[in-house]
């Protein structure tokens, strides 16, 4: 939304567990797809830095995600949280 949308064809974004912050976490993950979310990477921080579109953003995130423990909240976008604690499913639990 930010630099390829020269048209502003996009209006909006729905964002459901974005790591807006990075996570700590990614410099340990294996698959090297995901390193690039690591809080410091430049991508990340280039974002952070410009919050022009983030009025534009909904993100969507649960009140725990142990993949990314910095959250999902973007400043001065739409925020909803999930407050109901989720049962954990799965290999987690």
């Amino acid at each position: 939304m930010i630099g390829l949308d020269a048209d502003s064809r996009i209006a909006g974004m729905i964002a459901v567990a974005a790591p807006f912050s990075g996570s700590s976490y990614a410099k340990y993950m294996l698959p090297p797809s995901l390193r690039p979310f690591a809080a410091s990477n430049e991508h990340i921080t280039e974002l952070n830095e410009n919050t022009e579109a983030n009025g534009t953003i909904a993100s969507i995130f649960a009140r725990f995600d142990p993949h990314i423990p910095e959250g999902s909240v973007s400043p001065g976008s739409k925020n909803m949280g999930a407050q109901a604690p989720c049962r954990p499913v799965g290999r987690g639990r």
